[in-house]
This record gives C-alpha cells, sequence and structure tokens, in this order.
C-alpha cells in the first residue's frame, strides 16, 4: 500500500495486517545535484518494487528528505510509527543495512542514473528490490 488516498481506504479496512512501514530516505546535496538526485530516483525506483511485491503487508510513505544526519529523523519517524501500531519500521536509503535501534535500514547503492537505458534501470532496480525482501522476510523472521 502506498500513502494515497485508494490505498489509505483499504488500510483503514485492512490496516492489523499491513504491520511494516516502509520510508525512503533521501539526502539532498545541492553541491552535488546529480548524484544526489540519481540516488533519489533509484530509492524511489526501488520503494515502489518492494510496494509492488508486499502489497497488503507494508505501507509505504513519501519520502523523507534531509540535509546531512538523518538520526534524528529516523528516531522521530521511528517512534511515531511505531504509536500508531506498526511492529516493523524500515529506511531505504544510502546507509549499508543496519538495525538502528528498533528500526531496519536497508541501503540502497549510488547507481548513476543519469545517462542509463531506462530498461536497465528497472532490471537494476528489480534485482535490489530482490536483495531488500530477502533482508526484510529475515528481519520479519526474527
Amino acid at each position: 500500500m502506498r500513502w494515497e488516498a485508494k490505498d489509505a481506504l483499504a488500510f483503514q479496512d485492512t490496516g492489523e495486517y499491513v504491520d511494516t512501514a516502509i520510508v525512503p530516505m533521501i539526502q539532498l546535496n545541492p553541491n552535488t545535484p546529480v548524484p544526489s538526485a540519481a540516488h533519489a530516483e533509484y530509492v524511489q525506483m526501488v520503494s515502489y518494487g518492494l510496494e509492488k511485491q508486499l502489497k497488503g503487508r507494508i505501507m509505504l510513505f513519501p519520502p523523507v528528505t534531509y540535509f546531512e544526519d538523518q538520526t534524528p529523523v529516523i528516531a522521530h519517524w521511528t517512534g511515531n510509527l511505531k504509536k500508531v501500531g506498526f511492529s516493523h519500521v524500515a529506511y531505504l536509503g544510502a546507509k549499508g543495512m543496519s538495525i538502528d535501534g528498533s528500526a531496519l535500514r536497508l541501503g540502497v547503492p549510488d547507481i548513476p542514473l543519469e545517462t542509463m537505458d531506462e530498461t536497465y534501470k528497472q532490471k537494476l532496480a528489480g534485482d535490489q528490490v530482490q536483495q531488500l525482501l530477502q533482508a526484510l522476510v529475515k528481519h520479519w523472521n526474527t
């Protein structure tokens, strides 16, 4: 489910089955706009791929942007998402995979998308989704 009106309606009816929040994390870096924008685009592609594979189990939130330190942002979001009933909170972003308090960080590599063919972009994103699916399922089972 995405944070959109039609999915929010479905969430009201079936929310007890949606136990995982996925929050894309986008670092803004005006000093290096092309790599920063490419990474943001790739994180979004992977986010949508995860949501498509796990619809009915996850809620994909809109991307959260930050400039430097994501730690206070993650702490704030995790606390609020846990309060409203999400058992699992996962963030997609630039850092490698780790557990940060009670949240899962899923790293998405920097890929230079600016000159890449659209078909190849989709293949790379699909491969990344498969890796993250495995990590997320492993996290659910621990």
